[in-house]
């Protein structure tokens, strides 16, 4: 989110001020039930809104010769399937419309910090740990009911019995880490480009004052920065969604993978 903003003195804001949750409708029932909506639920709302428009808009409009509206679609929709396909195989496929509305949402939110006076939904642990923590637990879910006890095979390495107790402890470390791996990853990548945006910006206005012939320099470095965060977002949100067809699949292979 790139906002320049000064207080009384002249003096710059802190750039994880605009991580802060700002009540934007208050609504409160009673003492103890408060559901205002803050700029986080905010931001979740139109993320959701924005997706369901755009896919219904594009479904209500089919054509043989795609618009361009309609091929941005097919693309992504081309992209997933070939994904879900390499990383599961076609019995994946019953998982597309998850992976699909996942990707696109984590996409819509990446991409919505980047809007002047936008906030990043995704750069909340609590909504990222949501995120990873239903991946989590949907492939543990879907391993044990495929596979019952035989699941408990996956963290039970092919090695001699002295290295056994200690691997399959690690084992478990590991499967465990990864439901906060996903949320942090995540998370970590879009706080720090929004911090490093808000630096540059910040840094322009001031050299501006002092400096102005050095102020085009810091605006394509501002710029540069600023399409590298577009790409970061498109790149974490496919990370998170192969990282989670990966789950999926040792899910459904169990020991056998």
């Amino acid at each position: 989110m790139i906002i320049f903003r000064f207080n009384e003195k002249m003096k710059m804001y802190s750039p994880i001020e605009q991580f802060d949750i700002i009540i934007k409708y208050p609504i409160i029932i009673s003492n103890t039930l408060d559901i205002s909506i803050n700029n986080v639920v905010w931001f979740l709302i139109l993320s959701f809104l924005f997706i369901i428009i755009i896919t219904s808009l594009n479904l209500t409009k089919i054509k043989i010769v795609p618009f361009k509206g309609q091929l941005v679609l097919e693309m992504v929709y081309k992209f997933i399937s070939n994904l879900v396909l390499d990383q599961i195989g076609k019995n994946g496929l019953v998982f597309f419309p998850f992976l699909f509305t996942l990707f696109m949402f984590i996409l819509i939110c990446n991409l919505f910090g980047l809007a002047p006076f936008g906030f990043s939904c995704t750069s909340y642990m609590a909504i990222t740990f949501f995120l990873s923590l239903t991946v989590w637990f949907s492939a543990l879910f879907l391993g044990l009911s495929t596979h019952k006890l035989k699941f408990l095979k996956y963290f039970v390495p092919d090695v001699g019995w002295q290295m056994v107790v200690v691997l399959i402890i690690i084992e478990l470390i590991s499967y465990v880490i990864r439901a906060f791996s996903l949320a942090i990853r995540l998370s970590a990548n879009i706080i720090a480009g929004h911090t490093l945006l808000h630096i540059i910006a910040n840094l322009k206005l001031g050299i501006i004052k002092v400096m102005f012939c050095v102020a085009p320099i810091v605006l394509v470095l501002l710029l540069m920065i600023f399409f590298l965060e577009i790409g970061v977002a498109f790149v974490q949100s496919y990370v998170f969604l192969m990282l989670t067809s990966l789950y999926l699949n040792d899910a459904l292979q169990g020991a056998a993978h």
